[in-house]
Protein backbone atom coordinates (compact mmCIF):
# COMPACT_ATOMS: atom_id res chain seq x y z
CA UNK A 1 0.00 0.00 0.00
CA UNK A 2 1.24 3.29 -0.56
CA UNK A 3 -0.69 6.66 1.66
CA UNK A 4 -0.37 9.71 1.60
CA UNK A 5 -0.89 12.06 4.30
CA UNK A 6 -1.21 15.50 5.71
CA UNK A 7 -2.67 17.86 8.43
CA UNK A 8 -3.69 21.22 9.92
CA UNK A 9 -3.91 23.60 6.73
CA UNK A 10 -5.08 25.88 8.62
CA UNK A 11 -6.79 27.90 5.70
CA UNK A 12 -3.36 27.28 3.37
CA UNK A 13 -5.20 27.26 0.51
CA UNK A 14 -2.05 27.41 -1.91
CA UNK A 15 -0.35 25.14 0.33
CA UNK A 16 -3.11 22.81 -0.09
CA UNK A 17 -3.06 23.13 -3.77
CA UNK A 18 0.44 22.33 -4.29
CA UNK A 19 0.08 19.17 -1.85
CA UNK A 20 -2.36 17.93 -4.02
CA UNK A 21 -1.40 18.61 -7.14
CA UNK A 22 1.78 16.65 -6.18
CA UNK A 23 -0.35 13.64 -5.28
CA UNK A 24 -2.40 13.23 -8.13
CA UNK A 25 0.91 12.91 -10.16
CA UNK A 26 1.37 9.82 -8.65
CA UNK A 27 -0.83 6.43 -7.59
CA UNK A 28 -1.76 6.25 -3.95
CA UNK A 29 -4.11 3.99 -2.27
CA UNK A 30 -5.56 6.58 -0.05
CA UNK A 31 -4.81 10.19 0.76
CA UNK A 32 -5.55 11.11 4.53
CA UNK A 33 -6.02 14.36 6.00
CA UNK A 34 -5.64 14.85 9.92
CA UNK A 35 -7.98 17.54 10.31
CA UNK A 36 -7.49 21.02 11.10
CA UNK A 37 -8.62 22.22 7.74
CA UNK A 38 -9.55 25.70 8.85
CA UNK A 39 -8.82 28.63 11.26
CA UNK A 40 -5.83 30.60 11.49
CA UNK A 41 -5.34 31.30 7.55
CA UNK A 42 -6.60 33.63 5.04
CA UNK A 43 -9.08 30.43 3.32
CA UNK A 44 -10.70 27.86 5.51
CA UNK A 45 -13.63 28.01 3.39
CA UNK A 46 -12.00 27.14 0.21
CA UNK A 47 -9.54 24.60 1.89
CA UNK A 48 -12.31 23.05 3.16
CA UNK A 49 -14.36 22.43 0.28
CA UNK A 50 -11.28 21.39 -1.61
CA UNK A 51 -10.99 18.64 0.76
CA UNK A 52 -14.83 17.44 0.76
CA UNK A 53 -15.14 17.21 -2.78
CA UNK A 54 -11.68 15.22 -3.09
CA UNK A 55 -11.28 11.63 -2.82
CA UNK A 56 -9.01 12.59 0.47
CA UNK A 57 -10.40 10.67 3.58
CA UNK A 58 -10.53 13.58 6.33
CA UNK A 59 -10.69 13.25 10.08
CA UNK A 60 -11.96 15.42 12.21
CA UNK A 61 -9.30 17.78 14.01
CA UNK A 62 -10.42 20.34 16.78
CA UNK A 63 -10.52 23.57 14.59
CA UNK A 64 -12.60 21.31 12.72
CA UNK A 65 -15.15 20.14 15.89
CA UNK A 66 -15.25 23.79 17.07
CA UNK A 67 -17.17 24.74 13.74
CA UNK A 68 -19.21 21.39 14.07
CA UNK A 69 -20.40 21.72 17.47
CA UNK A 70 -20.12 25.63 18.43
CA UNK A 71 -17.77 27.29 20.03
CA UNK A 72 -19.50 27.80 23.49
CA UNK A 73 -19.01 23.96 23.60
CA UNK A 74 -15.26 24.51 24.20
CA UNK A 75 -13.09 25.68 26.70
CA UNK A 76 -11.26 28.71 24.28
CA UNK A 77 -8.84 31.61 24.69
CA UNK A 78 -11.02 34.52 24.94
CA UNK A 79 -8.43 36.23 22.81
CA UNK A 80 -8.80 33.57 19.89
CA UNK A 81 -12.70 34.00 20.12
CA UNK A 82 -13.17 36.86 17.35
CA UNK A 83 -11.03 35.28 15.08
CA UNK A 84 -12.88 31.82 15.30
CA UNK A 85 -16.19 33.44 14.62
CA UNK A 86 -14.85 35.82 11.74
CA UNK A 87 -13.78 32.42 10.07
CA UNK A 88 -17.04 30.66 10.72
CA UNK A 89 -19.23 32.95 9.25
CA UNK A 90 -16.83 32.85 5.81
CA UNK A 91 -18.11 29.19 5.72
CA UNK A 92 -21.48 27.88 4.81
CA UNK A 93 -23.76 25.96 7.55
CA UNK A 94 -23.77 23.28 4.92
CA UNK A 95 -20.83 22.27 5.45
CA UNK A 96 -21.22 21.04 9.29
CA UNK A 97 -23.95 18.72 7.24
CA UNK A 98 -20.35 17.27 5.53
CA UNK A 99 -18.27 17.19 8.70
CA UNK A 100 -20.97 15.37 10.86
CA UNK A 101 -20.31 11.97 10.28
CA UNK A 102 -16.36 11.93 9.79
CA UNK A 103 -14.81 10.20 12.35
CA UNK A 104 -11.70 11.33 14.59
CA UNK A 105 -9.60 8.11 13.82
CA UNK A 106 -8.83 5.34 11.07
CA UNK A 107 -7.36 2.28 11.27
CA UNK A 108 -5.62 -0.74 9.15
CA UNK A 109 -4.06 -3.62 9.65
CA UNK A 110 -1.63 -4.81 7.16
CA UNK A 111 0.99 -8.24 7.62
CA UNK A 112 0.06 -8.30 11.05
CA UNK A 113 0.87 -4.42 11.97
CA UNK A 114 -1.54 -1.97 13.12
CA UNK A 115 -1.36 1.59 11.59
CA UNK A 116 -3.72 4.25 13.49
CA UNK A 117 -4.36 7.55 11.49
CA UNK A 118 -5.52 10.55 14.06
CA UNK A 119 -5.54 14.62 15.04
CA UNK A 120 -3.73 13.58 18.25
CA UNK A 121 -3.92 11.17 20.70
CA UNK A 122 -7.51 10.53 21.77
CA UNK A 123 -8.56 10.70 25.38
CA UNK A 124 -12.39 10.20 25.33
CA UNK A 125 -13.83 9.52 21.94
CA UNK A 126 -17.50 10.71 23.74
CA UNK A 127 -16.33 13.65 24.79
CA UNK A 128 -16.55 17.29 23.28
CA UNK A 129 -12.89 17.68 22.90
CA UNK A 130 -11.95 14.29 22.79
CA UNK A 131 -7.76 14.73 22.16
CA UNK A 132 -5.21 14.80 25.37
CA UNK A 133 -3.48 17.98 25.44
CA UNK A 134 0.03 18.75 24.07
CA UNK A 135 1.53 19.41 27.51
CA UNK A 136 -0.36 16.16 28.68
CA UNK A 137 0.95 13.84 26.31
CA UNK A 138 4.59 15.54 26.54
CA UNK A 139 5.17 14.97 30.35
CA UNK A 140 4.17 11.40 29.73
CA UNK A 141 6.75 9.01 30.70
CA UNK A 142 7.49 5.86 27.95
CA UNK A 143 5.48 3.53 29.69
CA UNK A 144 2.40 5.37 30.14
CA UNK A 145 2.35 6.20 26.59
CA UNK A 146 3.25 2.45 24.92
CA UNK A 147 0.53 1.52 27.74
CA UNK A 148 -1.79 4.21 26.15
CA UNK A 149 -1.35 2.56 22.78
CA UNK A 150 -1.80 -0.70 20.94
CA UNK A 151 -0.95 0.01 17.29
CA UNK A 152 2.40 -0.46 15.83
CA UNK A 153 2.10 3.01 13.71
CA UNK A 154 0.61 6.03 14.78
CA UNK A 155 0.49 9.23 12.88
CA UNK A 156 -0.83 12.59 13.99
CA UNK A 157 -0.66 16.25 13.74
CA UNK A 158 -1.71 18.87 16.07
CA UNK A 159 1.54 20.50 17.76
CA UNK A 160 2.61 21.37 13.80
CA UNK A 161 6.01 19.77 14.61
CA UNK A 162 7.09 16.99 12.32
CA UNK A 163 9.05 14.46 13.98
CA UNK A 164 9.09 10.48 14.12
CA UNK A 165 10.05 8.22 17.24
CA UNK A 166 10.24 4.88 18.42
CA UNK A 167 9.67 3.43 21.07
CA UNK A 168 9.68 -0.28 21.74
CA UNK A 169 8.90 -1.02 17.96
CA UNK A 170 5.95 1.95 18.45
CA UNK A 171 6.32 4.23 15.47
CA UNK A 172 4.77 7.96 16.71
CA UNK A 173 4.88 10.16 13.47
CA UNK A 174 4.18 13.56 13.73
CA UNK A 175 3.18 14.81 10.42
CA UNK A 176 3.38 18.55 11.30
CA UNK A 177 1.54 20.95 9.71
CA UNK A 178 1.32 21.52 5.91
CA UNK A 179 -0.19 25.33 6.19
CA UNK A 180 1.49 26.81 8.84
CA UNK A 181 5.17 27.23 7.31
CA UNK A 182 7.44 30.28 6.82
CA UNK A 183 8.99 29.68 3.74
CA UNK A 184 7.34 28.72 0.33
CA UNK A 185 8.01 25.27 0.67
CA UNK A 186 4.89 22.71 1.98
CA UNK A 187 5.17 19.04 2.81
CA UNK A 188 3.26 15.23 3.13
CA UNK A 189 4.26 12.60 4.39
CA UNK A 190 4.03 9.31 2.16
CA UNK A 191 3.52 5.71 3.64
CA UNK A 192 4.52 2.36 2.05
CA UNK A 193 3.48 -0.29 3.68
CA UNK A 194 5.87 -2.85 1.33
CA UNK A 195 8.34 -5.81 2.65
CA UNK A 196 9.64 -3.27 4.89
CA UNK A 197 7.64 -0.09 5.47
CA UNK A 198 9.11 3.26 4.73
CA UNK A 199 7.99 6.71 6.18
CA UNK A 200 9.20 10.28 3.85
CA UNK A 201 8.37 13.77 4.34
CA UNK A 202 8.20 14.84 0.86
CA UNK A 203 8.48 18.88 0.16
CA UNK A 204 6.93 20.61 -2.42
CA UNK A 205 6.93 24.33 -3.54
CA UNK A 206 4.14 26.60 -3.14
CA UNK A 207 2.82 30.32 -4.21
CA UNK A 208 4.32 32.03 -1.21
CA UNK A 209 3.57 35.31 -2.88
CA UNK A 210 0.25 34.71 -3.22
CA UNK A 211 -0.37 33.28 0.02
CA UNK A 212 1.22 36.49 1.74
CA UNK A 213 -0.67 38.59 -0.38
CA UNK A 214 -3.99 37.39 0.85
CA UNK A 215 -3.14 36.95 4.84
CA UNK A 216 -2.42 40.27 4.81
CA UNK A 217 -5.80 41.93 3.34
CA UNK A 218 -7.66 39.30 5.03
CA UNK A 219 -8.75 41.55 8.33
CA UNK A 220 -9.65 39.46 10.11
CA UNK A 221 -8.70 39.58 14.23
CA UNK A 222 -5.86 38.18 15.22
CA UNK A 223 -3.64 38.40 12.04
CA UNK A 224 -1.17 40.33 13.67
CA UNK A 225 -0.53 37.56 16.45
CA UNK A 226 -0.82 34.97 13.89
CA UNK A 227 1.30 36.23 10.97
CA UNK A 228 4.23 36.04 12.50
CA UNK A 229 4.11 33.19 15.01
CA UNK A 230 2.83 30.78 12.70
CA UNK A 231 4.21 32.18 9.23
CA UNK A 232 6.54 34.12 9.66
CA UNK A 233 5.70 37.25 7.96
CA UNK A 234 6.59 40.00 11.19
CA UNK A 235 5.77 43.16 8.96
CA UNK A 236 1.85 43.56 7.91
CA UNK A 237 2.31 46.61 5.81
CA UNK A 238 -1.12 46.84 3.77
Amino acid sequence: MKIAVFSDVHGNLEALEAIMNDINKEKYDDVICLGDVINIGPSSKECLERILNSNVRLLLGNHDLYFLKGLDKFDIEEEKLDHYKWVFNTLPVKLKDKLKDLPLFYEINVSNQTFRFCHYFIKNIKNIYPFYSIGTIKRMKVKELLDLLDVDYIFYGHDHEPSHLLFNHMHLIDVGSSGCVKNNKTFYTVLNIEEEVTIIKKEVEFDRDKFEEKLKHSNYPMLKYYAPIFFGIMNLHK
